[in-house]
């Protein structure tokens, strides 16, 4: 309601101003909410979130006053990027997406994935992929296999990149367009056992029976024993009820050796496991 004067009829122009602009924006909001919902396949998406930036900096001190000025957030240049790479100043900042997305269009881009595996690569995991990596990470149903701890928050996500992937012997980020949507990881054996090494994987929930696991783990494996030349035999550990994961392993051409009981503690209990292993001699089918 607006101030009215002594006299009913009386408004003045300045609150008659303010009334036709609210009026005006009213209508458009009604008119936009109007579509939105007469579309039936749209919906409007807002998002609150952490937003990251980079660029190439000299160091700490002109990466904090660069996000600063332009973000009003809090930058650090990451150290351990090795010479002559650019050190990259990694700006983080509170920011608001509203988008409007086309549930058709979604729909139809997922019904393409079953069948697009092109689009399917790896590649290192990066400081920026924090928000995508947090995507699959805080989901229970990814980590529930895993000895991770389920993450909260992107930066507990870009510690974790930071500190355990980008200095990890042979770890990958599973991407769609370049998008991170999990996590392919080799560790390699020390000592006398340095001819053998173990991998594991996780994928982003709603990728799941679309053949992208097994896409990502025909690629790795050639690369692992390229990269790794001393590894004769890459093995893997699958708990008896994850039968997604032995499907993966058994069509790239892993073997199941047999079952290991009680062998494998993971978030408090302890599982049977089945042992599968791929030598570097084994003839590998086409991916």
């Amino acid at each position: 309601m607006f101030p009215m004067c002594s006299k009913a009829y009386f408004q003045s122009s300045q609150h008659q101003e303010k009334k036709m602009k609210i009026s005006f924006s009213s209508i458009l909001l009604v008119l936009i909410v109007i579509f939105i919902t007469s579309s039936g396949n749209n919906k409007m998406v807002g998002e609150a979130k952490k937003c990251f930036a980079t660029w190439t900096c000299e160091g700490d001190d002109e990466c904090r006053l660069k996000c600063i000025d332009d973000h009003k957030g809090d930058g650090i240049c990451d150290s351990s990027t090795a010479f002559p790479v650019p050190k990259q100043c990694f700006c983080q900042y509170d920011c608001y997406i509203i988008l409007l997305q086309s549930q058709s269009s979604t729909n139809q881009s997922r019904e393409n994935m079953e069948t697009d595996l092109s689009r399917v690569t790896l590649r290192p995991f990066s400081l920026t992929d924090a928000h995508d990596f947090l995507r699959w990470a805080s989901d229970v149903r990814v980590t529930g296999n895993l000895r991770w701890q389920t993450f909260t928050s992107e930066e507990e996500a870009l510690v974790f990149i930071r500190d355990v992937c980008l200095p990890h012997p042979w770890r990958r980020s599973i991407c769609i367009d370049d998008r991170s949507i999990g996590f392919i990881s080799v560790f390699p054996e020390t000592g006398d056992d340095r001819f053998k090494a173990h991998i594991g994987y996780g994928l982003s929930h709603e990728y799941w029976g679309k053949g992208i696991a097994t896409r990502a783990v025909s690629i790795a494996v050639p690369q692992v024993f390229n990269d790794l030349p001393h590894v004769l035999r890459l093995q893997a550990f699958v708990q008896t009820q994850n039968k997604a994961s032995q499907r993966v392993l058994e069509k790239v051409g892993f073997q199941r050796e047999g079952l290991l009981r009680k062998y494998s503690y993971v978030k408090g209990e302890i599982h049977d496991v089945f042992v599968y292993s791929l030598l570097s001699s084994d003839l590998l089918p086409l991916p």
